[in-house]
């Protein structure tokens, strides 16, 4: 699994901020890609699971840079869903035309009836488990 990591910075800063995580969930590994982004740029943390890895786990992504000799951490948590093996997942992010996530959009299954699968978080993304064999239509 790759999740986008990106640097915004203030102020005119023009140094590197070092990426890392906090403990990992057991059968989790990480890597970023670049290990240190420069001002208001992205680099991919890239997740690789297990068969131990619990199903559910929370991930903290941490920034850190030095700001005038000191050194000042930043941090960020997302939520690590893994399915079991065989599963059908739909996974995705829903943006705008301005390329801005969109938080709390309906997820829904077309078909002769209307189902709600679920919403997309504040960043965006949705993760819906399909248990239905066949051909779906999501919108």
């Amino acid at each position: 699994m790759n999740l986008k990591v990106s640097t915004v910075t203030t102020g005119g800063y023009t140094g590197l901020t070092a990426l890392s995580t906090g403990s990992l969930p057991t059968g989790v590994t990480g890597s970023f890609t670049p290990p240190s982004l420069g001002p208001n740029t992205s680099g991919l943390l890239t997740l690789a699971t297990s068969g131990s890895t619990p199903s559910s786990s929370s991930i903290e992504v941490r920034g850190t840079a030095t700001i005038e000799g000191a050194a000042v951490t930043r941090t960020g948590t997302t939520l690590l869903n893994v399915q079991a093996a065989g599963q059908t997942v739909l996974a995705g992010q829903v943006r705008d035309e301005n390329d801005k996530p969109l938080a709390g959009v309906a997820i829904k299954l077309g078909g002769t009836s209307i189902t709600t699968l679920g919403t997309t978080d504040p960043a965006g993304n949705f993760l819906v488990n399909l248990n239905v064999a066949g051909p779906h239509n999501a919108g």
